[in-house]
């Protein structure tokens, strides 16, 4: 009787183990689900599951990133900016982000900021051949037409799939 009872309490209690076990893991994590509502274009529910998971992980350059994109798909340039920043400066940092930034400090003819970022990318040696291009556009809104020729130049020699943006 007395090991029934033990048998039946143990297996009672890694029932509910199971049970609680189970219901920890399948609950969605917020990044997951605020990428998963992101590529879904559902961008107010993806704000919501980001802003969770950045006050639970806020050293995550991959939820600082998607932020950025979704705060930037709301129209929210200014956030987007910040949380695109943030998305390089964490460790490890979110590459793709850096571009990301630098058109929209372009876009609101920021020149200095997007001139220092470019500096940063291009001293790290991200993707030589998209700073080159993004280099080209600073340039060009510099009114430095010789400059950005060059810089569009190096772009198409060493990304061939950059010629036809580079061309224009």
């Amino acid at each position: 009787m007395f090991r029934r009872k033990t048998i039946l309490t143990t297996l009672f209690s890694l029932l509910i183990l199971c049970a609680l076990f189970s219901l920890v893991y399948s609950q969605t994590n917020p990044l997951e689900e605020g990428i998963r509502q992101f590529q879904a274009e559902n961008y107010e529910e993806a704000l919501e599951s980001l802003k969770i998971a950045k006050a639970q992980n806020p050293e995550s350059a991959l939820v600082a990133y998607f932020l950025g994109l979704t705060l930037r798909q709301m129209g929210e340039i200014r956030a987007s900016i910040e949380e695109f920043k943030r998305a390089v400066t964490l460790q490890p940092p979110v590459i793709e982000a850096y571009f990301d930034l630098i058109e929209l400090l372009l876009t609101l003819d920021n020149l200095k900021e997007a001139q220092f970022w470019l500096a940063k990318a291009e001293g790290e040696k991200v993707r030589p051949a998209q700073v080159s291009f993004l280099k080209g556009l600073l340039h060009l809104r510099e009114g430095k037409i010789d400059k950005a020729i060059i810089a569009f130049e190096e772009a198409k020699k060493l990304d061939p799939t950059l010629e036809q943006a580079a061309n224009l």
